[in-house]
């Protein structure tokens, strides 16, 4: 099995970038690698589609912590959104890059930070991926039950999973109209909705509906707020937010030292918390 990740550098992303929201994955990557490797010495990937490159700082952690980090500019992430787009497009460049080799690939957003040793990946029918734990979703659930969470998938580049699912984001894109699809799926939808805040849905559509074959992988992460559940996760779910006030980022913290997170992830916290305002 293989680690593949993506990342964009700090408030150079697509989200910054369209003023969706603020991103620091430069920072989240480091913290995610940190944690991984106390688990996982096999190989872990690091893509970055952007025009920009990450920093000196970044590139330093990543070749003390063996990763192999790539910068291969992609043209086609001037036309994206929002940055959902390219977790599928970096899928594609993977499928291509191991198409010989074809061993399972595990994909994680860089805001998973790895709580504990992963079971054995390698028999696991694939493509799969995570049950978001968050919420509820009327509509999902009547139809199927299951509502996706693209921050832990897992699949073969034989699958060709991601060509898939950037063919059908693409044409999602060209038919939606954002406003009535919020509708439909009974979601909390603004004036101005973004593709971005469609994300879930438009996955559950692309795996559901129009890929066949897609399997649930049991593999689930917590968030900040669900620490009931910590014994049963493999991933603490937690952006690097240090717009958020010190006040909810110190109750982070006092969870992570309760439940005994690593110090990777107190780190990151604390680190938040000094650079909050």
């Amino acid at each position: 099995m293989i680690v593949i990740t993506t990342i964009e550098p700090d408030l150079k992303d697509i989200n910054t970038t369209n003023k969706i929201f603020t991103r620091y994955f430069e920072k989240e990557a480091i913290c995610c690698f940190k944690c991984l490797r106390d688990y996982f010495d096999g190989n872990i990937y690091c893509l970055n589609l952007n025009k920009c490159d990450i920093s000196d700082r970044t590139k330093y952690y990543f070749e003390k912590l063996n990763i192999n980090y790539i910068h291969s500019f992609d043209d086609r992430v001037k036309n994206h959104k929002c940055g959902f787009w390219n977790i599928p497009l970096s899928g594609i460049y993977f499928e291509n890059m191991f198409q010989d080799s074809n061993p399972v690939m595990l994909r994680i957003d860089l805001d998973m930070m790895l709580l504990r040793a992963l079971p054995d990946l390698d028999n696991f029918e694939t493509p799969a991926v995570s049950p978001h734990t968050q919420g509820s979703h009327k509509y999902l659930e009547a139809k199927k039950g299951v509502l996706y969470n693209t921050g832990i998938m897992i699949s073969k580049p034989s699958d060709e999973f991601y060509k898939k699912q950037y063919q059908l984001l693409n044409q999602f894109d060209e038919l939606l109209n954002y406003k009535e699809y919020g509708k439909l799926y009974e979601l909390n939808i603004t004036k101005n909705p973004s593709p971005n805040s469609l994300e879930y849905p438009l996955l559950e559509e692309l795996c559901v509906n129009y890929i066949e074959g897609v399997n649930k992988l049991e593999i689930g992460s917590i968030e900040g707020d669900e620490y009931e559940t910590i014994q049963d996760a493999y991933f603490y779910h937690c952006h690097y937010e240090p717009e958020k006030s010190q006040n909810k980022l110190k109750i982070l913290i006092q969870y992570s030292k309760k439940y005994n997170l690593s110090k990777h992830i107190k780190d990151y916290i604390n680190e938040q918390i000094q650079y909050s305002r």
